[in-house]
């Protein structure tokens, strides 16, 4: 909890408001809504081979987002998703996948790659790589996209997906991440 809610009841950061959640490793603010979906609660810890950090779940109208947040052990890295560390990071998440699927979680997997992008509407954003895969869960059909970029030594990953991949949230969402990262990096919240 930020000490400013603890003290004062209320947020010591400009426009964060008592719903924002504050990822405590990285500093970065995650609204209670963004881009037409609603975070789902507080970030849950969770550790990987080369780092730990927090997911922060968000969903809406038959769309569920994942956003993840991982300190790298004190590493330095370029910022954005054109790096090979970035590359690799979107061929373990992928990787996952083929995973998910050989424990049965997933059927008929189909993966599409792009290029990386800026997401959000201002030209200084961060630059995301992206990955996406198509299945059927459960039997039913599923379309995931992925998004990672780095910020310092963090990693953000963005997993989002839905049964249409014409949701509204499917395009707005990435978008508004894009533009809330790049606003607090511009104001260099956290380390």
């Amino acid at each position: 909890m930020n000490i400013f809610r603890k003290i004062f009841g209320r947020s010591g950061a400009s426009g964060e408001t008592a719903d924002d959640y504050t990822e405590p490793q990285s500093g970065l603010i995650f609204p209670m809504e963004l881009g037409g979906l609603r975070r789902f609660g507080l970030g849950r810890p969770y550790a990987e081979d080369n780092g730990s950090g927090e997911s922060i779940p968000y969903g809406a109208n038959q769309v569920h987002a994942t956003i993840y947040v991982t300190t790298v052990g004190g590493a330095q890295f370029p910022e954005g998703g054109e790096s090979d560390f970035i590359r690799n990071e979107l061929e373990s998440a992928m990787a996952a996948v083929q995973e998910m699927q050989q424990l049965g979680y997933y059927d008929s997997i189909k993966f599409f790659s792009a290029e990386p992008q800026k997401l959000g509407s201002d030209p200084a954003n961060l630059i995301w790589a992206r990955g996406a895969f198509f299945t059927l869960n459960k039997g039913r059909p599923m379309m995931s996209f992925t998004y990672i970029t780095a910020l310092r030594s963090h990693v953000i990953k963005l997993r989002i997906s839905a049964s249409d991949p014409k949701n509204d949230g499917v395009e707005q969402f990435p978008h508004a991440l894009g533009d809330l990262i790049s606003r607090q990096r511009s104001g260099h919240v956290g380390t």
